[in-house]
Protein backbone atom coordinates (compact mmCIF):
# COMPACT_ATOMS: atom_id res chain seq x y z
CA UNK A 1 0.00 0.00 0.00
CA UNK A 2 1.19 3.54 -0.69
CA UNK A 3 1.20 5.94 2.31
CA UNK A 4 -2.19 7.63 1.58
CA UNK A 5 -3.92 4.26 1.12
CA UNK A 6 -2.29 3.04 4.32
CA UNK A 7 -3.68 6.05 6.20
CA UNK A 8 -7.14 5.36 4.79
CA UNK A 9 -7.01 1.72 5.85
CA UNK A 10 -5.94 2.75 9.34
CA UNK A 11 -8.92 5.11 9.55
CA UNK A 12 -11.35 2.36 8.58
CA UNK A 13 -9.77 -0.02 11.06
CA UNK A 14 -9.86 2.62 13.80
CA UNK A 15 -13.55 3.24 13.10
CA UNK A 16 -14.38 -0.45 13.16
CA UNK A 17 -12.54 -1.11 16.43
CA UNK A 18 -13.48 2.14 18.18
CA UNK A 19 -15.96 0.56 20.63
CA UNK A 20 -13.38 -2.03 21.74
CA UNK A 21 -10.57 0.52 22.08
CA UNK A 22 -12.81 2.89 24.03
CA UNK A 23 -14.08 0.11 26.28
CA UNK A 24 -17.61 1.37 25.70
CA UNK A 25 -20.74 -0.65 26.40
CA UNK A 26 -23.95 0.66 24.88
CA UNK A 27 -26.99 -0.06 27.02
CA UNK A 28 -29.27 -2.78 25.70
CA UNK A 29 -32.94 -2.24 24.93
CA UNK A 30 -35.61 -4.40 23.28
CA UNK A 31 -35.59 -4.56 19.48
CA UNK A 32 -38.36 -2.82 17.57
CA UNK A 33 -40.28 -3.87 14.48
CA UNK A 34 -38.74 -2.53 11.27
CA UNK A 35 -41.74 -0.35 10.41
CA UNK A 36 -41.19 1.99 13.39
CA UNK A 37 -39.67 5.47 12.97
CA UNK A 38 -38.56 8.23 15.34
CA UNK A 39 -40.86 11.27 15.35
CA UNK A 40 -40.45 14.21 17.75
CA UNK A 41 -43.54 15.55 19.52
CA UNK A 42 -45.21 18.28 17.50
CA UNK A 43 -43.84 17.02 14.19
CA UNK A 44 -46.08 15.34 11.57
CA UNK A 45 -45.71 11.65 10.76
CA UNK A 46 -44.31 9.87 7.72
CA UNK A 47 -45.88 8.37 4.62
CA UNK A 48 -45.17 4.79 3.59
CA UNK A 49 -43.98 4.59 -0.03
CA UNK A 50 -42.34 1.17 0.19
CA UNK A 51 -44.69 -0.31 -2.41
CA UNK A 52 -43.82 2.35 -5.00
CA UNK A 53 -40.11 2.00 -4.36
CA UNK A 54 -40.28 -1.78 -4.52
CA UNK A 55 -42.11 -1.58 -7.83
CA UNK A 56 -39.38 0.60 -9.32
CA UNK A 57 -36.52 -1.39 -7.79
CA UNK A 58 -37.87 -4.75 -8.91
CA UNK A 59 -38.66 -3.69 -12.45
CA UNK A 60 -35.14 -2.27 -12.85
CA UNK A 61 -33.66 -5.44 -11.40
CA UNK A 62 -35.75 -7.52 -13.82
CA UNK A 63 -34.10 -5.75 -16.76
CA UNK A 64 -30.88 -7.52 -15.82
CA UNK A 65 -31.70 -11.14 -16.70
CA UNK A 66 -29.06 -12.61 -14.41
CA UNK A 67 -30.00 -10.64 -11.30
CA UNK A 68 -31.27 -12.34 -8.14
CA UNK A 69 -34.80 -11.81 -6.88
CA UNK A 70 -35.89 -8.58 -5.21
CA UNK A 71 -36.06 -10.33 -1.86
CA UNK A 72 -32.30 -10.79 -1.96
CA UNK A 73 -31.86 -7.02 -1.76
CA UNK A 74 -35.00 -5.67 -0.08
CA UNK A 75 -36.56 -6.31 3.30
CA UNK A 76 -40.36 -6.55 3.63
CA UNK A 77 -40.94 -7.48 -0.02
CA UNK A 78 -44.61 -7.36 -0.95
CA UNK A 79 -45.07 -10.32 -3.36
CA UNK A 80 -48.22 -9.16 -5.12
CA UNK A 81 -46.61 -6.13 -6.78
CA UNK A 82 -46.27 -6.74 -10.56
CA UNK A 83 -42.92 -6.03 -12.18
CA UNK A 84 -43.23 -7.30 -15.75
CA UNK A 85 -43.92 -5.15 -18.77
CA UNK A 86 -43.23 -1.76 -17.11
CA UNK A 87 -41.05 0.71 -18.99
CA UNK A 88 -38.66 3.30 -17.62
CA UNK A 89 -40.22 6.73 -17.27
CA UNK A 90 -39.19 9.51 -19.63
CA UNK A 91 -38.72 12.71 -17.66
CA UNK A 92 -37.98 16.24 -18.79
CA UNK A 93 -34.22 16.52 -18.27
CA UNK A 94 -34.39 20.31 -18.49
CA UNK A 95 -36.11 20.69 -15.11
CA UNK A 96 -33.69 19.32 -12.52
CA UNK A 97 -30.05 19.12 -11.47
CA UNK A 98 -28.83 16.27 -9.24
CA UNK A 99 -26.40 17.09 -6.43
CA UNK A 100 -24.71 14.14 -4.70
CA UNK A 101 -23.66 14.64 -1.07
CA UNK A 102 -21.15 12.23 0.57
CA UNK A 103 -20.90 11.38 4.26
CA UNK A 104 -18.46 11.64 7.15
CA UNK A 105 -14.80 10.80 6.34
CA UNK A 106 -15.64 10.51 2.63
CA UNK A 107 -12.64 12.51 1.49
CA UNK A 108 -10.52 10.52 3.95
CA UNK A 109 -11.38 7.14 2.42
CA UNK A 110 -11.46 8.30 -1.21
CA UNK A 111 -8.29 6.30 -1.84
CA UNK A 112 -10.22 3.10 -1.18
CA UNK A 113 -13.69 4.06 -2.38
CA UNK A 114 -15.62 7.19 -3.25
CA UNK A 115 -19.36 7.41 -2.52
CA UNK A 116 -21.55 7.12 -5.63
CA UNK A 117 -18.51 6.34 -7.79
CA UNK A 118 -20.32 3.52 -9.63
CA UNK A 119 -23.69 5.29 -9.58
CA UNK A 120 -23.52 8.86 -10.89
CA UNK A 121 -22.46 7.93 -14.44
CA UNK A 122 -25.18 5.32 -14.79
CA UNK A 123 -27.87 7.67 -13.45
CA UNK A 124 -26.78 10.38 -15.89
CA UNK A 125 -26.89 7.93 -18.80
CA UNK A 126 -30.40 6.76 -17.93
CA UNK A 127 -32.09 9.96 -16.77
CA UNK A 128 -30.00 12.59 -18.61
CA UNK A 129 -30.00 15.05 -15.72
CA UNK A 130 -26.89 17.14 -15.02
CA UNK A 131 -25.16 15.63 -11.98
CA UNK A 132 -22.57 17.12 -9.67
CA UNK A 133 -20.67 15.47 -6.83
CA UNK A 134 -20.28 17.98 -4.00
CA UNK A 135 -16.95 17.28 -2.25
CA UNK A 136 -18.07 17.97 1.31
CA UNK A 137 -15.31 17.99 3.94
CA UNK A 138 -15.33 14.65 5.73
CA UNK A 139 -14.32 16.18 9.03
CA UNK A 140 -16.60 19.17 9.44
CA UNK A 141 -19.84 19.89 11.25
CA UNK A 142 -23.19 19.81 9.50
CA UNK A 143 -23.45 23.60 9.92
CA UNK A 144 -20.12 24.02 8.14
CA UNK A 145 -21.14 21.72 5.30
CA UNK A 146 -24.59 23.30 4.98
CA UNK A 147 -22.96 26.46 3.70
CA UNK A 148 -20.95 24.48 1.16
CA UNK A 149 -24.11 22.77 -0.12
CA UNK A 150 -25.89 26.13 -0.44
CA UNK A 151 -22.96 27.51 -2.45
CA UNK A 152 -22.94 24.41 -4.66
CA UNK A 153 -26.64 24.88 -5.41
CA UNK A 154 -26.07 28.52 -6.34
CA UNK A 155 -23.13 27.52 -8.55
CA UNK A 156 -24.71 24.56 -10.37
CA UNK A 157 -28.46 25.18 -10.45
CA UNK A 158 -29.65 27.90 -12.87
CA UNK A 159 -32.70 29.99 -12.08
CA UNK A 160 -34.91 27.92 -14.42
CA UNK A 161 -33.99 24.57 -12.79
CA UNK A 162 -34.35 23.01 -9.37
CA UNK A 163 -32.06 20.72 -7.40
CA UNK A 164 -32.68 17.20 -6.20
CA UNK A 165 -30.26 16.52 -3.37
CA UNK A 166 -29.08 12.94 -2.77
CA UNK A 167 -27.43 12.62 0.64
CA UNK A 168 -25.60 9.53 1.84
CA UNK A 169 -25.06 9.09 5.58
CA UNK A 170 -24.00 12.44 7.08
CA UNK A 171 -24.56 14.05 3.69
CA UNK A 172 -28.30 13.74 4.35
CA UNK A 173 -27.89 15.36 7.77
CA UNK A 174 -25.84 18.19 6.24
CA UNK A 175 -28.59 18.77 3.67
CA UNK A 176 -31.25 18.92 6.39
CA UNK A 177 -29.12 21.43 8.28
CA UNK A 178 -29.12 23.64 5.18
CA UNK A 179 -32.85 23.27 4.57
CA UNK A 180 -33.59 24.22 8.17
CA UNK A 181 -31.57 27.42 7.87
CA UNK A 182 -32.30 30.64 6.02
CA UNK A 183 -30.33 30.07 2.80
CA UNK A 184 -31.62 31.63 -0.41
CA UNK A 185 -30.49 28.42 -2.14
CA UNK A 186 -33.36 26.58 -0.43
CA UNK A 187 -35.77 28.08 -2.94
CA UNK A 188 -34.00 26.09 -5.67
CA UNK A 189 -34.43 22.70 -3.95
CA UNK A 190 -37.16 20.40 -5.25
CA UNK A 191 -36.56 17.37 -3.02
CA UNK A 192 -34.06 15.58 -0.79
CA UNK A 193 -33.30 11.85 -0.91
CA UNK A 194 -31.40 10.41 2.07
CA UNK A 195 -29.78 6.98 2.16
CA UNK A 196 -28.60 5.46 5.46
CA UNK A 197 -28.61 8.91 7.06
CA UNK A 198 -28.78 9.30 10.86
CA UNK A 199 -31.43 12.01 10.66
CA UNK A 200 -32.11 11.64 14.39
CA UNK A 201 -28.48 10.89 15.22
CA UNK A 202 -26.74 7.64 16.07
CA UNK A 203 -26.06 6.45 19.65
CA UNK A 204 -22.58 5.43 18.52
CA UNK A 205 -21.65 9.10 18.16
CA UNK A 206 -22.92 9.91 21.68
CA UNK A 207 -21.14 6.96 23.28
CA UNK A 208 -17.86 7.17 21.38
CA UNK A 209 -17.67 10.88 20.55
CA UNK A 210 -15.55 11.98 23.50
CA UNK A 211 -13.00 9.23 22.91
CA UNK A 212 -12.87 10.09 19.20
CA UNK A 213 -12.34 13.79 19.94
CA UNK A 214 -9.42 13.01 22.23
CA UNK A 215 -7.73 10.64 19.79
CA UNK A 216 -8.28 10.69 16.03
CA UNK A 217 -10.18 13.97 16.28
CA UNK A 218 -6.96 15.77 17.18
CA UNK A 219 -5.06 14.47 14.14
CA UNK A 220 -4.80 16.62 11.01
CA UNK A 221 -3.43 15.07 7.79
CA UNK A 222 -3.37 15.95 4.10
CA UNK A 223 -5.48 12.89 3.31
CA UNK A 224 -8.00 13.60 6.06
CA UNK A 225 -7.83 17.31 6.96
CA UNK A 226 -9.56 18.66 10.06
CA UNK A 227 -12.00 21.53 9.53
CA UNK A 228 -14.18 22.94 12.34
CA UNK A 229 -14.02 19.65 14.25
CA UNK A 230 -17.74 19.12 14.72
CA UNK A 231 -18.24 16.08 12.50
CA UNK A 232 -18.93 13.56 15.26
CA UNK A 233 -20.95 15.95 17.40
CA UNK A 234 -23.26 16.65 14.45
CA UNK A 235 -24.25 12.97 14.43
CA UNK A 236 -25.09 12.62 18.12
CA UNK A 237 -28.65 11.85 19.16
CA UNK A 238 -28.45 14.82 21.53
CA UNK A 239 -27.64 17.32 18.78
CA UNK A 240 -29.96 15.93 16.15
CA UNK A 241 -32.97 15.69 18.46
CA UNK A 242 -32.34 19.24 19.68
CA UNK A 243 -32.22 20.32 16.04
CA UNK A 244 -35.61 18.73 15.24
CA UNK A 245 -37.20 20.45 18.24
CA UNK A 246 -36.19 23.88 16.95
CA UNK A 247 -36.13 23.44 13.16
CA UNK A 248 -38.22 22.07 10.35
CA UNK A 249 -37.82 21.35 6.66
CA UNK A 250 -39.88 23.65 4.41
CA UNK A 251 -43.19 21.93 3.67
CA UNK A 252 -42.69 22.32 -0.09
CA UNK A 253 -39.46 20.27 -0.03
CA UNK A 254 -40.26 16.55 0.40
CA UNK A 255 -37.72 14.27 2.07
CA UNK A 256 -37.54 10.67 0.84
CA UNK A 257 -35.48 8.19 2.84
CA UNK A 258 -34.03 4.69 2.59
CA UNK A 259 -32.68 2.75 5.56
CA UNK A 260 -30.15 -0.06 5.36
CA UNK A 261 -30.89 -3.23 7.35
CA UNK A 262 -28.54 -6.09 6.42
CA UNK A 263 -29.01 -9.67 7.52
CA UNK A 264 -26.24 -11.11 9.70
CA UNK A 265 -24.23 -12.52 6.80
CA UNK A 266 -24.43 -9.25 4.85
CA UNK A 267 -22.44 -7.07 7.27
CA UNK A 268 -18.85 -6.27 6.31
CA UNK A 269 -16.39 -7.80 8.78
CA UNK A 270 -14.98 -4.33 9.39
CA UNK A 271 -18.43 -3.16 10.52
CA UNK A 272 -19.30 -6.22 12.60
CA UNK A 273 -18.21 -4.74 15.95
CA UNK A 274 -20.26 -1.57 15.48
CA UNK A 275 -23.21 -3.53 14.10
CA UNK A 276 -23.29 -5.79 17.14
CA UNK A 277 -22.94 -2.85 19.52
CA UNK A 278 -25.78 -0.96 17.89
CA UNK A 279 -27.88 -4.13 17.78
CA UNK A 280 -28.13 -3.94 21.56
CA UNK A 281 -30.24 -0.83 21.04
CA UNK A 282 -31.91 -1.71 17.75
CA UNK A 283 -31.24 -4.93 15.81
CA UNK A 284 -32.45 -3.17 12.65
CA UNK A 285 -29.27 -1.22 11.91
CA UNK A 286 -26.59 -1.02 9.24
CA UNK A 287 -23.52 -0.91 11.47
CA UNK A 288 -23.73 2.87 11.90
CA UNK A 289 -27.39 3.93 11.90
CA UNK A 290 -30.53 2.44 13.45
CA UNK A 291 -33.27 2.16 10.85
CA UNK A 292 -35.81 3.91 13.07
CA UNK A 293 -33.60 7.04 13.06
CA UNK A 294 -33.19 7.22 9.28
CA UNK A 295 -36.52 8.90 8.42
CA UNK A 296 -37.62 12.51 8.59
CA UNK A 297 -40.87 13.78 10.10
CA UNK A 298 -43.36 14.60 7.36
CA UNK A 299 -41.12 12.55 5.03
CA UNK A 300 -41.55 9.47 2.88
CA UNK A 301 -40.31 5.97 3.71
CA UNK A 302 -39.02 4.40 0.50
CA UNK A 303 -37.72 1.16 1.92
CA UNK A 304 -35.31 -0.97 3.90
CA UNK A 305 -32.53 -2.48 1.82
CA UNK A 306 -30.43 -5.53 2.67
CA UNK A 307 -27.03 -3.88 2.77
CA UNK A 308 -24.70 -2.46 5.39
CA UNK A 309 -23.87 1.20 5.83
CA UNK A 310 -21.04 1.19 3.32
CA UNK A 311 -22.57 -1.07 0.67
CA UNK A 312 -25.40 1.35 -0.16
CA UNK A 313 -22.95 3.91 -1.55
CA UNK A 314 -19.34 2.69 -1.75
CA UNK A 315 -17.65 -0.20 -3.55
CA UNK A 316 -14.68 -0.69 -1.24
CA UNK A 317 -13.93 -4.24 -2.39
CA UNK A 318 -13.30 -3.12 -5.99
CA UNK A 319 -10.59 -0.72 -4.83
CA UNK A 320 -9.09 -3.32 -2.48
CA UNK A 321 -8.17 -6.20 -4.80
CA UNK A 322 -6.19 -8.02 -2.13
CA UNK A 323 -8.58 -9.17 0.58
CA UNK A 324 -11.33 -6.73 -0.36
CA UNK A 325 -13.97 -9.42 -0.76
CA UNK A 326 -13.14 -10.68 2.73
CA UNK A 327 -13.23 -7.26 4.41
CA UNK A 328 -16.30 -5.78 2.71
CA UNK A 329 -19.77 -7.08 1.82
CA UNK A 330 -20.71 -4.60 -0.89
CA UNK A 331 -22.05 -6.72 -3.74
CA UNK A 332 -25.23 -4.67 -3.93
CA UNK A 333 -26.99 -3.08 -6.97
CA UNK A 334 -26.32 0.53 -6.04
CA UNK A 335 -27.30 1.93 -9.43
CA UNK A 336 -30.65 0.17 -9.21
CA UNK A 337 -31.17 1.58 -5.72
CA UNK A 338 -30.68 5.20 -6.74
CA UNK A 339 -32.53 4.91 -10.05
CA UNK A 340 -35.53 3.41 -8.25
CA UNK A 341 -35.54 6.16 -5.64
CA UNK A 342 -35.23 8.87 -8.29
CA UNK A 343 -38.07 7.37 -10.35
CA UNK A 344 -40.42 7.59 -7.36
CA UNK A 345 -39.34 11.15 -6.59
CA UNK A 346 -39.46 12.36 -10.19
CA UNK A 347 -42.93 10.94 -10.71
CA UNK A 348 -44.12 12.83 -7.63
CA UNK A 349 -42.48 16.04 -8.76
CA UNK A 350 -44.05 15.79 -12.20
CA UNK A 351 -47.47 15.85 -10.50
CA UNK A 352 -46.74 19.04 -8.59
Amino acid sequence: MNPPTCDVFKLLLFTALLPIIAGCAISASPGRPMAYVTIPLGQPGVQDRRGDFQLEFCKLLAEDKGSPACGDYLNDVIPEFPVAGIKMENYDASKFVLLWLPGIFSECVAGLGKPFDDVIGGVSDRLRYPSYYVPLPGRASSRYNAEIIAKAIDAHVPADKRAILIGYSKGGVDALEMLGADFTANSKVAALITVASPLHGTPLADELGAFYENTFGKIDTDVCPRHDGGEMRSLTVAERRAWWLSHHVPSNIPVYSIAAVPHAGEVSPMLQVLWRKLSLIDPNNDGQVAATDAFAPHGYVLGYVRADHWAVAINFSKSTPIGGALLFKDNFPRLTLYLAALNVVLRDLEKR
